[in-house]
């Protein structure tokens, strides 16, 4: 197809200025915006702390400070520091090391005694995770920093006043003093895991399905349990009264507590509805004891029983929760951490639900800042649906909701230019999303009959080139932007008779590049207009990292009959050798008469921060007055820091029916997103 340009409008913008290249900004002569900036994802909004993304295992003291430890956590807030709800310290400010570096990595084990906690650990950033222990001090674990480099990794650790006990990966337990000096090690039977100590100073580790008692000595001791083979064991603690608390992440979902344990351990009772968030009617739906992958657990001085949850850890999905409940099962308090790498989504039907790749949201927007969000539901089922793409890593995410023929479909972009699609089936999945398709550079597969799970005679291997750009119009087309081949429009055929969306390679269509636009990051269309927005970089001023758009938007009128070019601008960057926080736009969504644009770093030159929002006019953005003004998060909206965008659909805008605007942005560093809310003042 031929494209006829007429360029009716031509502008660079720059910190709300106009020209023909960069200007100094001034802070005067931007727009100033009324709007208050909230989040939405983790019980805390980053300033001083926040929830990690995941946990492998927590330490429970007697007073009910819960302290955790998790092998990657994005902005290195790995161990942490929460009683009472309330967020009391964590250290990703400080050094792990000793040496300079900071890593990510940790470990997977984390213990205490009266004066300290104990955690494995990276001795250096790069090393394998997991290696060392670090002690740090339990009134305040920003202090009293003490590492030992064990040389293998510690998968278990326990600790009494006098000794800390470390089940290592080779089948040996080693045993230091508090100073973390060697004293002694043996070998155990087995492959020792999560450990705990008791009320006679021995050790029991999860070895599989059984659980081994040995004495601090290395004597190995006759009791042990042997688990069923449909329970999967996770963590181990010991309570004030001596009952030995086991977390069980198979389909029961719940806490096993066993009694008699230093004389002939048997299962007294067990804690958690069973079957957990997957168990009556509604699957999916969040409840106090409705489990969720529980792989952590401890219990205080008061006999409350601490549950930590982290769907999928080992994969690190970003799906942590921390729960702590009296005896008899009522909720004390919850704090979690749902969002890491994605994009929520308003459900344009509700207008109240909000959607990520995993999590349903309901909304009150007359809750202050923070408080407007409760979780209701997570929509991945790990039994039913196994092969989930969600499940395999964190790093999908960008999602977008559309319905169509009153099923509503869930769509998940990625990281690396893959597209998934999820159905809808509450009769009898509840609140899941079910695996009902995928569109890839090299593969497209279709859920021919409904069952969630790929077979090769449901997958067609194609050939498309690169993608970054993804986009779901309100007709159901998915809408492929290649980095250098193109635009791919994938119609919806139909919804079939199990409610799976049907696209056909065979009837996709092609577009060659409009141009000026050499490299296509981003793409928006808009079926009832026939208008095509594309993002990007050119070759005078180019995108400069591969997960950005870049600072190039344009929008193309009359896409499929006569298509022209209405306006193009160029967005405040700067060139600068800044890997994955360039100084660039990240990307854009359009809501009502508006286009919302995300900045993934700063841009010094112009005093645009990180994780800031401009607004735009949709019809005439290089317009004298088509830039409104930025939504950023400064300290008095409680969120001092902004994280980075990871994804390449980082932003979605909302209009609500009040004529307030809703604008979420991923923040991948601190774990949640950043919602904004703006009214624009009646014209």
């Amino acid at each position: 197809m031929k494209l006829a340009m007429s360029f009716a409008v031509t502008v660079s913008i720059f910190a709300g200025q106009l020209g023909n290249g960069p200007v100094e900004a001034n802070a005067a002569e931007v727009p100033e915006l009324e709007y208050t900036a909230s989040w939405i994802g983790n019980t805390f909004s980053g300033t001083p702390g926040w929830v990690p993304h995941d946990i492998d295992d927590i330490y429970v003291a007697e007073d009910g400070t819960v302290y955790t430890n998790v092998r990657w956590e994005e902005n290195r807030n790995n161990v942490v520091a929460i009683r009472d709800g309330e967020y009391i310290a964590g250290i990703s400010p400080f050094d792990f090391t000793g040496g300079g570096n900071v890593p990510r990595t940790l470990g997977k084990a984390i213990t205490g005694n009266e004066r300290y906690i104990f955690y494995s650990s990276a001795y250096a950033e790069g090393e394998p995770s997991g290696e060392a222990i670090t002690r740090r001090d339990r009134p305040d674990i920003t202090e009293g920093h003490v590492v030992i480099d064990v040389g293998v990794n510690v998968v278990g650790l326990a600790a009494s006043e006098d000794e800390v006990y470390a089940a290592c990966a080779d089948g040996v337990i080693r045993v230091f003093d508090v100073e973390l000096e060697p004293l002694r090690e043996f070998s155990v039977e087995g492959s020792p895991g999560k450990m705990c100590i008791d009320a006679e100073g021995a050790l029991w580790y999860l070895d599989g399905d059984v659980i081994r008692r040995y004495s601090a000595e290395g004597t190995p001791l006759e009791q042990e349990i042997q688990l069923p083979e449909d329970v999967t064991a996770t963590a181990v603690a010991v309570t004030p009264d001596g009952r030995l608390l086991v977390a069980d992440a198979g389909w029961r979902e719940q806490i096993r507590i066993y009694e008699n344990i230093t004389d002939s351990p048997e299962l007294q009772d067990t804690f958690g509805e069973t079957g957990g968030i997957y168990a009556g009617d509604t699957p999916g739906q969040h409840g106090p004891m409705r489990f969720l992958g529980p792989n952590g657990v401890g219990a205080c001085a008061e006999g409350d029983i601490y549950v930590a949850h982290a769907m999928h850890a080992e994969n690190y999905i970003g799906s942590a929760m921390i729960q702590s409940h009296t005896e008899d099962g009522r909720l004390n308090w919850q704090v979690m951490a749902q969002e890491w790498i994605d994009a929520v989504v308003i459900d344009p039907e509700t207008g109240e639900d909000v959607y990520s790749k995993k999590s349903r949201y309901s909304m009150d927007f007359s809750q202050p800042p923070g408080e407007e969000w409760t979780l209701e539901a997570t929509t991945i089922h790990r039994h039913a649906f196994p092969e989930d793409p969600r499940l395999e890593e964190g790093h999908k995410g960008g999602t977008l909701v559309r319905h169509i023929d009153g099923q509503r479909l869930l769509y998940v972009n990625d990281m690396f230019g893959r597209y998934f699609i999820f159905r809808f089936d509450p009769e009898n999945y509840g609140e899941i999303a079910i695996p009902a398709g995928r569109i890839t550079p090299s593969d497209i597969w279709y859920d021919a009959d409904g069952d969630g799970h790929e077979s090769s005679d449901e997958i067609t291997e194609i050939d498309t080139a690169e993608s970054r750009g993804w986009w779901v119009d309100t007709a159901g087309t998915i809408w492929q932007a290649t980095r250098y081949d193109g635009i791919y429009k994938y119609p919806l055929q139909t919804i079939d008779e199990n409610g799976v969306p049907v696209y056909d390679v065979d009837e996709r269509k092609h577009f060659s590049n409009p141009g000026p636009i050499e490299d296509v990051r981003r793409i928006y269309y808009d079926p009832e207009d026939d208008v095509l927005y594309l993002g990007g970089g050119t070759s005078d001023d180019p995108a400069q990292h591969w997960k950005p758009m870049g600072p190039n938007l344009i929008r193309y009128s009359d896409w499929h009959s006569d298509p022209s070019e209405d306006w193009r601008i160029t967005l405040p960057y700067q060139l600068e050798d800044f890997g994955h926080e360039s100084y660039e736009p990240h990307g854009f969504d359009i809501a009502g008469d508006y286009i919302f644009v995300v900045w993934v770093g700063e841009v010094p030159d112009y005093g645009i921060r990180r994780g800031t929002v401009g607004v735009y006019r949709l019809e005439d953005p290089g317009a004298e007055d088509g830039f409104l003004g930025y939504l950023e998060s400064p300290s008095e909206f409680g969120i001092e820091h902004v994280g980075i965008m990871d994804i390449c659909h980082a932003i979605n805008a909302y209009q609500r029916g009040t004529g307030e605007y809703i604008v979420f942005i991923e923040d991948d560093a601190r774990s949640k997103n950043v919602m904004f809310r703006w009214e624009p003042e009646s014209e």
